[in-house]
């Protein structure tokens, strides 16, 4: 009796098991099968681009989202401190250490760096018995924010983009790069314009990161005209090539691309990499010393919302 008992007790054991391990299988082959849906995948060519879009016109056209209002961001406000004894001053405030945001006013410790309207003032402030303006630059847009960095000054601003056949957007990003090594005779060293609205800025080491949104199509009557992202640099326009465009197919409704540029601040030439991921439209932006993450509204066809978040994984210009 008692090894009859032991026997279904093992019989009963074993066969749960083999439910849980039933169960847990079809879970994690879900789990892959998912993320093997949600990893991002590059285009070969505009056509495939555009047969992209178009296949989820219909989603789009219920969005009807194209028409919003190009929006001024509010920069964080920049705290710095007067230097005493020793060249000693604090940053502005970040959310991580060792990746810098963009400000409307930056310190090194001896130049404060300030950002009003269409100028760059650069004023000496140490010591501050001799505090005096040592140069000024003057941009042709609204400037947004800037970097300092070792002798380069980044200056972030909205302005009329060159490219004027795309009629339902006319204005860009653009990153303007100096050489302040000589603060009392600023040099320009190179332009960087993106199209789109500004979702924000970051600063690891040499490299600025711009991310912007632009959108993907022109909305017709009945249907839609698909657009594809540039860039121009020092007044050169140039495509980003479809295996640098990414797309999700989870993406409903991919009414906008959410473009990433990666800037050395230290090259004369080369050191730029962009790419762009086709989504909605980015909402707002978090970085780490390795990622990137944009997250990106969703209103799915037929009703509902969630939100997307898009990790980019950033390592100079070979990681993005």
């Amino acid at each position: 009796m008692a090894r009859s008992s032991l026997t279904r007790g093992l019989v009963t054991a074993l066969s749960l098991i083999l439910i849980v391990s039933t169960f847990l299988a079809a879970f994690i082959m879900q789990i892959n099968e998912e993320n093997s849906v949600r990893s991002l995948k590059s285009f070969n060519s505009c056509e495939e681009i555009s047969s992209f879009v178009k296949a989820r016109a219909g989603a789009i056209l219920y969005t009807n989202r194209l028409s919003y209002r190009l929006a001024i961001p509010l920069l964080a406000d920049s705290a710095f401190g007067v230097p005493k004894g020793t060249l000693e001053y604090s940053t502005a405030n970040i959310q991580v250490s060792g990746v810098d945001e963009a400000d409307t006013v930056k310190t090194d410790g001896k130049y404060i760096y300030v950002i009003s309207g269409n100028t760059v003032s650069i004023i000496e402030a140490y010591p501050p018995e001799n505090m005096k303006k040592a140069s000024k630059i003057s941009v042709d847009g609204y400037s947004i924010g800037l970097f300092v960095n070792n002798g380069r000054l980044a200056v972030i601003m909205y302005e009329d983009f060159p490219l004027k056949d795309d009629c339902c957007w006319s204005w860009g990003t653009s990153l303007v790069i100096y050489d302040i090594s000589d603060v009392q005779n600023p040099r320009l060293v190179r332009k960087i314009s993106a199209e789109g609205r500004y979702v924000s800025s970051r600063m690891i080491g040499n490299y600025v990161y711009i991310v912007t949104s632009k959108p993907a199509v022109r909305l017709l009557e009945k249907d839609v005209e698909v657009l594809f992202p540039r860039i121009v640099l020092n007044s050169v326009i140039v495509n980003i090539p479809p295996d640098k465009i990414f797309y999700s197919n989870r993406t409903e409704a991919p009414e906008s691309y959410t473009i990433i540029i990666a800037a050395d601040l230290f090259a004369e030439e080369g050191g730029l990499e962009s790419k762009a991921v086709l989504t909605g439209y980015a909402a707002c932006m978090y970085v780490s010393l390795s990622n990137i993450y944009v997250a990106v509204p969703m209103w799915i066809y037929g009703g509902g919302e969630s939100t997307e978040i898009h990790r980019i994984r950033v390592n100079g210009l070979d990681g993005v």
